[in-house]
């Protein structure tokens, strides 16, 4: 995790865990998988942190996911976010466009994930960019495929600057052919006014992905 070498020492450690889960169901049904293919998307996150004595984060994804090749698609959502912020929550919208790309060699797979945020903090719009680095192993079929991932935070408003850091390493688990649970351990580093701070966060992860043929 070649990010994590650029970060200065960390100055506190926080730990937790990030609940996570997401349902794509196709809005046309055709009786074959067949591209373009165009789905519904729900998704939420909890993350509930040692420091915040509780919930710090929760957020909700709605929007479409527009399949283009079987290597690629791109999704534009909008979010709904609650902050934990001293002692009161503070929230806010924000609309996201994320294109992804999928790049296999073998039974390893290299997912490249991209989003684009636009949100407002109380009257002040601002833009963030999301990069993130996915990859696991895993023959087509296999119910298990451990997994790295990388993802950066970049501040695109005022000065441009990478102020988070999320490097993970984990275990996927195929429980059906359309429900897939990921457990995993993340190191978050993300930059403060006192300097750089790190939590050690359990994830958990449940996606459904119900294909347009199924019954």
């Amino acid at each position: 995790m070649l990010a994590l070498g650029s970060l200065s020492s960390p100055a506190l450690a926080d730990s937790g865990v990030w609940l996570s889960t997401e349902s794509r169901v196709p809005i046309v049904r055709t009786e074959r998988p067949a591209l373009p293919r165009l789905d519904a998307r729900v998704s939420t996150e909890t993350f509930l942190m040692r420091e915040a004595e509780g919930l710090a984060q929760a957020r909700f994804r709605t929007g479409a996911v527009l399949y283009v090749a079987s290597w690629a698609f791109i999704a534009g959502q909008g979010a709904v976010a609650a902050s934990r912020s001293a002692d009161r929550y503070v929230q806010e919208g924000q609309l996201e466009l994320e294109p992804n790309l999928t790049l296999s060699l073998g039974d390893f797979s290299l997912a490249s994930r991209t989003r684009l945020i636009h949100g407002t903090a109380g009257q002040q719009p601002w833009w963030r960019a999301r990069e993130q680095l996915r990859l696991s192993y895993g023959a087509s079929g296999a119910k298990l495929k451990p997994f790295l991932s990388e993802e950066v935070f970049v501040e695109l408003s005022e000065r441009q600057r990478m102020n988070q850091n999320r490097a993970a390493v984990g275990l996927g688990f195929a429980l059906n052919p359309t429900t897939r649970l990921d457990v995993g351990y993340l190191l978050r580093s993300t930059e403060r006014p006192s300097g750089w701070e790190q939590a050690h966060v359990l994830t958990v992860h449940v996606a459904l992905d119900v294909p347009p043929g199924w019954p």
